[in-house]
């Protein structure tokens, strides 16, 4: 599979999207699905690629299958639009770069696990047959121009506490050893052979945020070694109008010196917003300028833009994701938030956040949390109607008005020898209709021929 179906495919949703139904895509067939509502045509792709209809319906199935070499989505210059993964998954090649596809990715976050023994604990790790498996990811990603964050993972007590929990009570030793024994053989072995696009140097560490002068140096020292982009994941947090300690702790966190010294701000992103099992996009919308849980009346918009204006960066949600159930948009860090399963709750939270983010210009994008999982049951798997949000977030279309014209003229042409199929299906199901009649008449007559027959049998052996 490749890019050119989707060149031609974001198009057509971007300028009919009144025709087009649904986008989906099959992982177990590996193949891409467009269902089209009430018509359908032949797709000629760039350097003459077919798509092959398969069957007509009152919705319509057509399902292609390309060859995929180097992969260049159409994501608009200077945008980041990412896939996190999780470390416990198998890194599967195919898996990713379907989701890459996909959702029109340019750049995937591939975390190293490092593994910590206590909560405590200043023992850290590499993990390296799971750093082995990265490494042979990210050959696949590079070869196929696919942008790649690497990020040292702590991976604490087999995974049973977050990072955020990390808590060793002697951090200055804590600094100098992450840098020695993880960022450093990370630079030496992964970032600066394979090329990465960016290294981030920790995430989420909120135990650890307040030690501006540390945080300098081991981003200073990254820098001297490491030729990429530098970022450091700050972890969400929250205001709320009734306390003004969060408002100082805001304030605070977003005038501390070591943002200055990375190439831009990278967010988890997981504000708590509406109260609502369902909320519509316009509830979300609202939500985001003053939140409803616990009646915080958090304006997480104003906030963002305050981030901005005081360092001077620009903004990445470097972890993002709303888990397809009811309450999602209350606590979306909660992957279990509720036993309901709700793909709206998904897909009207991501379409809420592009229409008030996608046109901000200090907005650089976002990391999907996460891509290349396969497992159905997954609250954070990308759900088909949030997809195509995902897939237009900013698509750059460089379509020109006379390719438009173009395009619309085919369309005309193949919607005009699709009637003439359709009135064709018509009359030879009517043809077949005038057979089956005649079918029946004769199977009639050759009964009514054999009940002669056998009576003519039976008299003739009675006669003899």
């Amino acid at each position: 599979m490749d890019h050119y179906f989707y060149y031609f495919f974001g198009k057509l949703v971007t300028h009919l999207r009144n025709n087009v139904y649904k986008a989906l895509y099959d992982r177990e067939l590996g193949m891409f699905s467009i269902y089209l509502f009430h018509f359908i045509w032949p797709v000629t792709l760039p350097e003459q690629r077919q798509a092959h209809i398969l069957f007509l319906g009152h919705f319509h199935n057509l399902e292609v299958t390309i060859n995929m070499d180097n992969i260049n989505n159409p994501v608009q210059p200077g945008k980041i639009k990412s896939g996190n993964l999780w470390v416990l998954d198998d890194f599967n090649p195919e898996l990713i770069l379907n989701d890459i596809l996909r959702l029109n990715l340019n750049t995937v976050n591939v975390p190293i696990r490092v593994d910590i023994p206590s909560r405590t604990s200043l023992t850290m790790t590499i993990n390296e047959a799971q750093k082995q498996k990265a490494v042979e990811l990210i050959e696949v990603l590079t070869g196929k121009g696919i942008q790649v964050m690497l990020e040292p993972f702590p991976f604490i007590q087999g995974g049973q506490f977050g990072e955020t929990e990390w808590n060793p009570a002697d951090k200055k030793r804590w600094f100098m050893l992450w840098q020695t024994t993880v960022l450093n053989p990370l630079i030496n072995t992964i970032a600066t052979p394979y090329q990465v696009w960016g290294l981030n140097i920790a995430s989420n560490l909120v135990n650890f945020e307040s030690m501006e002068a540390d945080w300098d140096a081991m981003i200073e020292e990254t820098r001297r070694q490491f030729g990429g982009n530098v970022v450091f994941r700050t972890n969400w947090w929250y205001t709320a109008s009734w306390s003004p300690q969060t408002q100082q702790a805001f304030t605070a966190k977003i005038n501390r010196s070591y943002w200055k010294l990375v190439d831009f701000i990278s967010i988890d992103a997981w504000f708590e917003l509406n109260n609502q099992a369902v909320p519509s996009v316009e509830q979300i919308k609202s939500s985001m300028t003053s939140t409803e849980v616990y009646n915080r009346k958090q304006n997480v918009l104003q906030e963002i833009q305050r981030f901005h204006e005081v360092t001077g960066k620009d903004i990445y949600f470097g972890g993002f994701n709303i888990p397809a159930l009811e309450y999602g948009l209350k606590f979306p860090w909660n992957e279990a938030v509720s036993p309901v399963k709700s793909p709206a709750v998904q897909a009207n939270g991501w379409t809420a956040y592009k229409e008030m983010l996608e046109d901000l210009s200090y907005f650089l994008g976002f990391s999907v949390w996460v891509i290349g999982n396969n497992d159905p049951e997954y609250s954070y798997r990308v759900e088909p109607e949030t997809a195509l949000v995902i897939h237009d977030w900013y698509y750059d279309d460089t379509c020109s008005e006379k390719e438009l014209e173009e395009l619309r003229k085919e369309l005309e042409t193949l919607q005009g020898e699709m009637n003439h199929l359709q009135e064709q299906i018509e009359e030879l199901e009517l043809e077949r209709g005038q057979w089956l009649v005649r079918e029946g008449e004769l199977i009639n007559r050759i009964e009514d021929q054999q009940q002669i027959l056998n009576e003519i049998k039976r008299l003739i052996d009675n006669g003899a």
